[in-house]
């Protein structure tokens, strides 16, 4: 029976009822209360106002869950999905059958997408001229008002997280920036001249590259990159750095194999072979001009010989750190330098990043980079223009580091 079908006094009585309950339903929502405490509220009226003893409410989030029920059991531990279909195909109230039972659905749509269904069960409450039966439309109202309240809510919280997570990102990335060296603290001096180039794919990166003084006459630097993207890998590549500094303070006491060996036993000890790492280190002794390195597993620096007019690709070393159980034979570099010889190091973010023919940058550019007679700045500066004309309006998909020596 619809309200219009009323004696007026009932008519009064009726909007009165539908007044105060929205005034009800609208107080709970303004008071700001959890989704469960606002499901607890709903579930009051519908019990107490509108006397539905038996009933079930599915919500919609990232899947379909049954998130209040009365006086049926079981359905919550049960997968609702394919229980869903039953009765997807209804859009306005409608009898149906299920669980062996039938119901009276009531769905909740918006913008012609389905977010809840109301599923009543007692035939009691729905028998003619029970309030039930006569405000269903109404209780359909108040349904789409308290699963569009916890919708938005939701909707807010995830809003929150997104932005908590910005924040933590900008943060986590300004620390990252933090292990990379500035360029402008690079040295330049009568041995050694050293330019960089650092640009993550996204706020944070899985790639590192350091430069340090070891002693009066011995210089280390390294390149790695850690497999994968993002957060994880940019953790990693924290921990790794923490890792390499610490050796790096031990000066020249250690060798170059050694280090190798333990950063690849820490590694799997740590990651258990779920990531790896490809690492190039190297020692300049500026009074025996004289470059030891070992390539785990990294792409080959160029090494431009000035005197031979030659590059020669820095292949010496072992797979890549966390590749292998442990690592059990490395073999280390040695490059007698001269005036005008150069090392160019990158990372696979230069040399894989492809345009829209998918075709990849390689590393004949970098060839013709080094071989120039010019800075590795310079080289740099060529680099990146190149790369900026090769991938026309694709964007790098990598992050993407260089690093470069000019010897003296």
């Amino acid at each position: 029976m619809e309200d219009t079908e009323l004696p007026l006094a009932k008519q009064l009585e009726s909007a009165t009822f539908k007044l105060d309950t929205l005034l009800n339903i609208t107080q709970a929502i303004n008071n700001d209360l959890s989704a469960d405490d606002l499901l607890q509220s709903y579930k009051e009226i519908l019990v107490e106002k509108f006397a539905v003893g038996n009933f079930l409410l599915f919500v919609k989030n990232a899947t379909w869950h049954c998130v209040l029920s009365n006086n049926i059991y079981g359905v919550e531990e049960q997968n609702i999905e394919p229980l869903i279909t039953n009765f997807q195909q209804y859009t306005k109230i409608e009898k149906v059958h299920f669980l062996n039972k039938e119901y009276t659905v009531i769905p909740i749509f918006h913008h012609e997408q389905a977010l809840a269904y109301l599923l009543i069960t007692d035939q009691t409450a729905l028998k003619h001229g029970s309030p039930t039966k006569i405000h269903l439309d109404f209780i359909q109202t108040i349904t789409n008002i308290v699963v569009g309240a916890i919708e938005n809510r939701h909707l807010y919280e995830e809003q929150l997280e997104k932005e908590s997570l910005k924040k933590e990102i900008e943060v986590a990335s300004r620390m990252q920036a933090m292990l990379i060296p500035n360029a402008e603290t690079l040295p330049h001096n009568e041995h050694i001249s050293v330019a960089s180039f650092y640009a993550p794919h996204s706020h944070v990166s899985g790639d590192y590259f350091d430069f340090t003084q070891l002693s009066d006459t011995d210089y280390g630097f390294c390149i790695a990159d850690v497999s994968g993207k993002g957060i994880a890998a940019a953790m990693l590549m924290a921990n790794f750095h923490a890792n390499v500094r610490a050796f790096a303070r031990l000066g020249v006491q250690v060798d170059l194999p050694y280090i190798v060996k333990e950063l690849d036993a820490y590694i799997n000890n740590f990651l258990q072979g779920e990531k790896f790492i490809t690492f190039f280190i190297a020692r300049y002794n500026i009074e025996r001009k004289l470059l030891h390195y070992v390539n785990a597993g990294h792409n080959p620096p160029l090494f431009w010989s000035a005197q031979e007019k030659k590059i020669r690709y820095c292949t010496e070393g072992s797979v890549g750190l966390g590749m292998l159980d442990h690592i059990d034979n490395i073999t280390q570099g040695e490059i007698y330098v001269h005036s005008g010889d150069k090392i160019l190091c990158y990372t696979d973010g230069l040399s894989e990043a492809k345009n829209d023919k998918s075709q990849e940058f390689g590393t004949l550019e970098m060839e013709h980079a080094i071989a120039k007679k010019a800075t590795v700045q310079d080289a740099i500066d060529y680099l990146n223009k190149k790369l900026h004309n090769f991938l026309g309006t694709q964007s790098p998909h990598d992050d993407m580091s260089i690093l470069g020596i000019d010897f003296k």
